[in-house]
């Protein structure tokens, strides 16, 4: 793996930008985070933080994407033309039908226009403008393609390439102007990435001769990083290292507070105690008084004496007390707030956590030398039972997510029956594709589970409608959503928040089922956070049914307890004109 550490020194930027009192303000009055007053210096900063802590939105606003609500940035004499920002949000989804290829993204369909004029002949001026010196643009672009895995067709439309296809040509468009960047913010740029392509980004980084802010749940990107920014509710912590080193400091930071904790409950149960005694030392000097008066063996001018005199003890020790108890209080409200950020959110895909007591072994799906309708060339043998625990592998393009939406019967029908063969094959083989839809459950890319219109409560209750609202808003604090932000609208979620509220919509479909339906999960990692990742793959570890999962994080997937394994492989790589 190229080492994204290596010393540059042909640059002269020392510090990219300074913000002062930054902060936002979201429509419902919430701030993600106070007033921010930091420092990007040269060098790669690693931005970390969990799902929904306002990492994206910190990146908008300092590659002005988003006006702060209060406070400034003073970028240090960059100009807008000089910054780069990679978001995670799918431009291809919001672009509609204005992109129509690779060529229209890239703005070089007029110059592949031109030169195509000008071999067929054409003397017009015009195209010999158009073209400037760019003679060798069509074997530049097509050297380019091929080195990014894409198809080696400009006018490939791009609504048709893979989520890591997608991915890989936006940075490729953001590369191609690093020259005249000083500063690149990168959101999740790994997202979809098979190896090869994030070997590609770790290069193109490297290469990269200005300050980067690398927002990442990428354990390799980040242990590659100068230094490690955490974000949560309380601002911005820095750490001088990388995410080896943050994890050890986050480590001795959570035993410190649980340390403190610790303390603190005995201190306030030793305060109790004390307190105790000394309630019981009145009240039995009380009852004596009480046992006096009534033999009549001492006056009552004097017993009423001890009686007010053990009253005026009583007031300051409930006192002191009291404000003992408020400093206590206080300073445990302190530690629960910091140990908060901590606090593991829950996934069980099972619903309720009560899963079938055993799971029957049948056949889901079989395909005999099925050929992919794009994608990989190679006919597919493959049979599927509701409990495999089943690992799809391939690079970006090979056609995964076509192979679970034809398993799901998320493709027409006449595309599933299809006989017509790739056309990189000279055989026509007789092929058949069987597969019992109702028996599988898909969650994809693009969080098909989720509506964009209303809150979280309002989908979740849609989603499940015998919910209370009580009841709903007890599942929703579980994944992270508490309070007020179960009115928050799902189009405004992050994507790993997204995530988090589409596997608990599976979970509570589950519900409804007899049996576990089989979970084709196409890349359910991508956006969640570190210690997110680790909880899916626990949950998935103890499902109850049967699972196809994508991911590019080989780690992982051996983490949810895989047992076998598929590799869709293409003969020639890429998809030709």
């Amino acid at each position: 793996m190229p080492d994204l550490k290596q010393p540059n020194t042909q640059h002269n930027v020392q510090t990219a930008l300074i913000t002062h009192q930054l902060t936002y303000q979201l429509p419902n009055g919430d701030r993600p985070f106070p007033e921010l007053n930091l420092t990007l210096s040269d060098g790669i900063t690693g931005l970390v933080g969990r799902n929904g802590c306002g990492k994206t939105l910190l990146a908008q606003l300092l590659a002005g994407t988003v006006e702060p609500s209060n406070g400034h940035i003073d970028y240090c004499g960059l100009t807008p033309e000089q910054i780069g920002y990679f978001s995670q949000l799918d431009e291809f989804e919001s672009a509609g039908d204005t992109i129509l290829s690779i060529a229209d993204y890239l703005g070089l369909s007029e110059k592949l226009e031109a030169l195509a004029a000008i071999e067929q002949g054409s003397s017009d001026a015009h195209w010999f403008e158009c073209l400037g010196d760019d003679w060798l643009i069509r074997e530049q672009l097509n050297e380019q393609l091929l080195e990014l895995n894409l198809p080696l067709n400009p006018e490939y439309p791009v609504s048709q390439l893979s989520g890591g296809q997608h991915t890989r040509l936006r940075l490729w468009r953001l590369f191609r102007q690093m020259d005249s960047y000083r500063l690149l913010i990168l959101d999740e740029p790994t997202n979809h990435l098979d190896q090869q392509g994030r070997e590609w980004l770790i290069n193109q980084i490297r290469a990269f001769q200005g300050s980067v802010l690398l927002i990442s749940h990428d354990f390799t990107l980040l242990n590659k990083v100068d230094r490690i920014w955490e974000l949560d509710s309380r601002g911005i912590t820095e750490y001088g290292g990388n995410l080896i080193f943050y994890q050890q400091e986050k480590a001795q930071q959570s035993a410190a507070l649980q340390r403190q904790k610790a303390d603190l409950d005995k201190s306030i149960r030793k305060q109790n105690a004390e307190h105790q005694r000394n309630l019981e030392k009145a009240q039995q000097k009380a009852a004596q008084g009480k046992r006096l008066r009534k033999s009549g063996s001492q006056s009552k001018l004097l017993l009423d004496a001890k009686k007010e005199k053990a009253g005026g003890h009583l007031k300051p020790l409930n006192r002191r007390q009291a404000i003992h108890e408020e400093r206590l209080n206080s300073h445990k409200e302190s530690l629960r707030e910091k140990l908060a950020e901590e606090i593991d959110i829950q996934i069980c895909l099972d619903g309720n956590g009560s899963g079938a007591a055993s799971q029957s072994r049948k056949s889901i799906a079989r395909l005999i030398s099925y050929h992919l309708p794009r994608g990989s060339s190679q006919p597919i043998n493959l049979q599927l039972f509701s409990t495999d625990r089943w690992y799809l592998m391939g690079s970006n393009g090979s056609g995964k997510s076509t192979l679970f939406r034809l398993l799901a019967g998320q493709l027409p029908e006449q595309t599933i029956n299809s006989s017509e063969q790739n056309p990189s094959n000279s055989k026509v083989q007789e092929q058949s594709f069987s597969s019992r839809r109702e028996c599988f459950l898909y969650l994809d890319q693009h969080f098909n589970l989720l509506s964009s219109r209303g809150n979280l409560i309002e989908t979740l209750r849609n989603a499940s409608p015998e919910l209370t609202e009580s009841e709903a808003r007890t599942l929703l604090a579980g994944i992270g959503f508490r309070r007020d932000k179960v009115f928050q609208s799902t189009e405004s979620l992050s994507g790993g928040e997204k995530m988090r509220l589409a596997l608990l919509l599976l979970a509570q479909t589950n519900q409804t089922r007899d049996e576990r339906p089989f979970l084709l999960l196409d890349e359910p990692d991508n956006h969640l956070d570190l210690n997110a990742k680790h909880l899916l793959a626990e949950a998935l570890k103890s499902y109850s049914g049967g699972f196809g999962l994508i991911s590019h994080d080989v780690a992982f997937a051996q983490a949810c307890g895989i047992t076998s394994e598929f590799e869709l492989v293409d003969e020639t790589k890429l998809i030709k004109p």
